[in-house]
């Protein structure tokens, strides 16, 4: 005997718990149950579910990649940040080194010799010079991270100082200090240490001055990196914060 694709066995087996005594659920909704199940399973229902389920499990994977990938993301902007922080911090130092005053300035001069006329004083060039060079290692550093930012605060304050060396290129070329196309300082130590220090002291060493502006915007970037350092958003396009990738991360747990 055969009932919808059941045998006898099989109908043995289905109906066999009719006659045990069951405790919270009766028999008769037991074998409903196991009817139910089985009617899933014939018509294809059941397989549909499982196929949903594991289409399921396949969409979270790819969301867990996306997570991953805008992981990979943050982490490079991070990276990114704290270059661009430590090339500004850099800037400034060197651009402080350059306005020191009294005697721990560099552009303090020394007793050259005596003289018919006098005691004669004269800069020492070549510690000037050390020290613009430095500034301008610092500078060209500064602008090759601070162009790779998203961060629009730290672009700005590097158009800026590009725009103030643009400005005082004439006062620089006096120097020996050229711009390149990539907007970077060149400094000729020759042409620099047969220059006129007055100028390079008008330059790097007076308040309001070139390097004086350029420290400031140097200092503007830090606290910008550190800014977003310390709240994990990273640029206007998107890159999630720390606080969200955990809460993503935690959904897929």
């Amino acid at each position: 005997m055969r009932i919808s694709g059941l045998d006898s066995a099989g109908i043995g087996t289905l109906f066999s718990s009719l006659s045990s005594k069951s405790t919270g659920v009766g028999t008769f909704g037991n074998t409903t149950s196991m009817l139910g199940d089985y009617y899933s399973i014939k018509s294809g229902s059941y397989r549909k579910l499982l196929k949903s389920y594991y289409q399921m499990d396949n969409v979270s994977a790819s969301d867990g990649d996306k997570v991953t990938k805008d992981d990979t993301k943050v982490k490079n902007e991070t990276k990114q940040l704290k270059e661009v922080k430590q090339d500004a911090t850099d800037l400034t130092s060197a651009a402080g080194t350059l306005l020191e005053r009294g005697s721990k300035s560099v552009f303090k001069k020394t007793q050259a010799g005596e003289k018919e006329s006098g005691t004669s004083y004269e800069y020492n060039t070549d510690a000037i010079y050390k020290a613009v060079k430095e500034f301008a290692d610092s500078y060209n550093d500064m602008i090759t991270s601070g162009q790779k930012s998203k961060v629009n605060s730290i672009v700005n304050n590097t158009s800026s100082m590009m725009s103030l060396t643009a400005t005082n290129a004439n006062q620089l070329k006096q120097l020996g200090i050229t711009i390149d196309a990539d907007h970077k300082l060149s400094v000729d130590k020759d042409a620099f240490t047969k220059g006129d220090m007055t100028v390079a002291k008008s330059l790097f060493n007076t308040q309001g001055g070139y390097g004086y502006q350029i420290s400031v915007k140097a200092s503007m970037v830090t606290n910008a990196a550190e800014l977003r350092l310390s709240d994990g958003s990273y640029n206007k396009n998107g890159v999630p914060s720390m606080s969200n990738l955990m809460s993503s991360y935690e959904s897929y747990i």
